[in-house]
């Protein structure tokens, strides 16, 4: 019998839509989808050296590098509406303590900047990409901190161990809306929007099974999302673009 599963490696908020996608998937196509939503961040990192077949939900930017440099055998068909979006994409919260002085992006200089992961796209680059629009050429943070998730950030900015941090935004009206201390935190900017995590198949599938789970996607309704839609690896090709304003600053980060 065939075995499927569906590979997953974005924040723990959409845990929950992973697991009812790829249940809704397994029941259209007629065969389980495996999904472990107790799997460790370091069996779900694994496991995108070496996807087994199926679905692969990852972040634009780790899809589109990995991709490039041959990492990764995957063909994107789908890409998640998220509640308030008309159209697949999302955008990071650029969020500051507090302690942070002056307002709007003023507030960032010499401050602690706490990023999920150094490859993250809504997390890191996003935030990058969006000061270099706006001609931040000189060094702006005193300090980077790594956290490990946009969970972890949120945390640091409550406990004091950072200033700021860029959150995606889903995550950030979840965590919002179930935990009161973030009223002590504030939104000082957003990035400009990006195409949506995609949903990737990857793997030896047989075409015609692979067509089926393409089809199959949009076709699901789960609690969480608004939608999803079809989209393919051209829509992603934006992120080159992005990654390489986010590197066109005259100042590193980890």
């Amino acid at each position: 019998m065939v075995r499927l599963a569906f590979t997953f490696y974005l924040g723990s908020a959409l845990s929950p839509i992973a697991a009812a996608i790829a249940r809704e998937v397994g029941a259209r196509v007629g065969m389980p989808v495996a999904f472990d939503p107790l799997a460790t961040d370091a069996v779900r990192h694994a496991a995108l050296d070496q996807p087994p077949a199926g679905i692969l939900w990852l972040c634009g930017l780790d899809t589109v590098l990995r991709k490039d440099a041959g990492r990764l055998d995957a063909s994107i068909v789908a890409a998640p509406v998220f509640p308030g979006r008309t159209r697949p994409v999302y955008d990071s919260v650029i969020v500051a303590s507090e302690r942070s002085a002056g307002s709007g992006l003023e507030a960032l200089q010499g401050s602690t900047l706490a990023i999920n992961e150094p490859e993250s796209w809504s997390g890191h680059h996003a935030l990058r990409a969006h000061l270099a629009a706006r001609g931040a050429r000189r060094p702006m943070f005193g300090r980077i901190v790594v956290s490990g998730s946009h969970e972890a950030s949120i945390d640091a900015l409550l406990d004091g161990s950072a200033d700021c941090a860029a959150i995606d935004d889903a995550v950030w009206a979840a965590r919002a809306g179930r935990d009161p201390r973030t009223a002590a935190l504030r939104v000082i900017d957003r990035t400009e929007t990006w195409p949506a995590p995609p949903l990737s198949l990857v793997g030896r599938l047989d075409p015609g099974l692979a067509a089926a789970i393409a089809a199959a996607l949009p076709d699901v309704s789960v609690p969480g999302l608004v939608a999803i839609a079809r989209a393919s690896d051209a829509d992603y090709a934006v992120f080159r673009d992005g990654l390489a304003a986010s590197r066109s600053l005259g100042w590193t980060s980890p």
